[in-house]
């Protein structure tokens, strides 16, 4: 009998020990996240910002059966000579894509669009500190559900090797059509 108390004892000091260790790992988790700044905070930094970066995406609407799905780049560092755009394997065709910078002025480029990627190269480089906004119209997908949509960005800067740079994921969250 002794050693079943002794026994339960142990176990509820045990147990003691690791909410302890389990409210100090939340508490600290708490501390770092609230310390740590984020990704947008960082892009909007000038000290900070010489790097490309994605700075939104969505889809209009987004249960529509041939949707039109968006996002905005935001040139930084170098001037951008051209984007691919790779599409995710869920996406069967897109119809055009159209590139304008934030006023909607429409951006001079010649677009190629394959089975699996887009790209797109500019008349003249793109500067620094433009947005872009590239909009692809007509994205028919392989089905009715709701999914998220990952196109993965590259792109050629000026000044560097001719290779393309990885310029990030953009993604998009669709609904299931009805």
């Amino acid at each position: 009998m002794s050693a079943n108390i002794w026994y339960r004892d142990i176990l509820n000091r045990e147990k003691n020990k690791m909410i302890d260790n389990l409210m100090k790992t939340a508490v600290l988790t708490a501390m770092l996240m609230a310390t740590t700044p984020t990704v947008g905070f960082a892009a909007n930094n000038e000290k900070i910002s010489n790097v490309t970066y994605i700075e939104h995406s969505g889809a209009h609407p987004s249960a529509e059966k041939f949707g039109l799905h968006h996002f905005e780049l935001n040139v930084q560092g170098r001037n951008l000579k051209e984007l691919s755009v790779a599409f995710p394997k869920r996406v069967r065709k897109i119809r055009e894509i159209e590139v304008t910078d934030r006023e909607g002025r429409k951006i001079e480029s010649t677009t190629s669009i394959s089975d699996r990627e887009a790209k797109i190269v500019f008349a003249q480089p793109v500067s620094t500190g433009t947005i872009l906004s590239v909009k692809l119209k007509g994205v028919k997908p392989r089905s009715r559900f709701g999914h998220v949509w990952l196109y993965r960005l590259s792109g050629q800067m000026v000044g560097l090797n001719p290779e393309n740079i990885p310029l990030g994921t953009v993604r998009i969250q669709t609904h299931a059509l009805d």
